[in-house]
């Protein structure tokens, strides 16, 4: 088996897997997990949320055989302490990196070359209470600046400070476990975020970048990575297509410094 995908250092692919319930789909994707992955769908009860996981780890095990020439189910991760997976260096030579995150009927997956890489999504939508999640998990400048802004605007200036924040965690390896007051975001205009570590002994955190993403119309997220100027490839896949394994994977890309893939598509 061949690799039919390449990632080169400087470009982060990344892949967008809209999540649709059709049976013959679904039953290709459950083929492709492990005994662990099985039990645990065994486990989930609610079909929406059985369809998401075969959805994301399905999607996330043929995008990853695609760079690797390994057929999807043969896909071994490591973890580490704080669940993070990783490809387990005793199957796989190829030193690649990848963070997934789904929200509502959609999965994105970052791929890079060497670098580590963090990304988190978030269905905009109407939220409880930001302000009181934001004083529990933000810093003073952040909640500060949410309670400022205008209120039609706060639920999606706090879903892009989280997405930030947890995309960050993520390329570090922590998640949430770690320190989300270490450092602040400031929010620009175009989706910039702005990376401020809180004092010296953070100072390591000059090193990343966060970028602001909108996958979707109705979605908003974050990608953290250390390359100060990634290109930035979009892929749509499409498992519908069972020819080949390179039909797997329908790809289309903006080949763009652009941190919004073609919307016109979905919505």
């Amino acid at each position: 088996m061949q690799a039919t995908a390449r990632v080169r250092r400087g470009v982060i692919d990344l892949w967008r897997i809209v999540h649709t319930p059709e049976p013959h789909v679904l039953g290709r994707l459950v083929a492709s997990l492990s005994a662990e992955e099985g039990r645990h769908l065994n486990r989930i009860r609610l079909p929406r949320e059985r369809e998401a996981f075969v959805y994301s780890r399905g999607a996330l095990r043929t995008i990853l055989a695609s760079y690797t020439a390994t057929p999807p189910e043969a896909i071994r991760f490591r973890r580490n302490r704080h669940g993070k997976p990783r490809l387990d260096p005793a199957r796989h030579t190829v030193d690649l990196q990848f963070s997934l995150s789904r929200s509502t009927g959609l999965t994105i997956v970052a791929v890079a070359q060497g670098d580590p890489v963090g990304i988190d999504i978030e269905c905009i939508r109407p939220l409880a209470d930001p302000l009181g999640v934001a004083r529990c998990f933000f810093t003073a400048q952040e909640s500060g600046m949410l309670e400022r802004q205008p209120a039609h605007r706060r639920d999606v200036c706090f879903l892009r400070y989280w997405t930030g924040k947890e995309a960050l965690l993520k390329a570090l390896g922590s998640g949430l476990s770690g320190p989300t007051s270490a450092f602040s975001i400031v929010l620009g205009p175009n989706r910039q975020l702005k990376l401020i570590p809180k004092d010296q002994r953070n100072r390591k955190l000059r090193r990343w970048r966060l970028i602001g993403l909108q996958p979707t119309r109705a979605t908003v997220g974050a990608l953290a990575c250390r390359t100060s100027t990634p290109l930035l490839h979009w892929f749509d896949f499409d498992p519908r297509q069972q020819n080949s394994q390179r039909n797997w994977l329908r790809c289309r890309t903006t080949d763009a410094r652009s941190s919004c893939p073609p919307l016109n598509d979905i919505q």
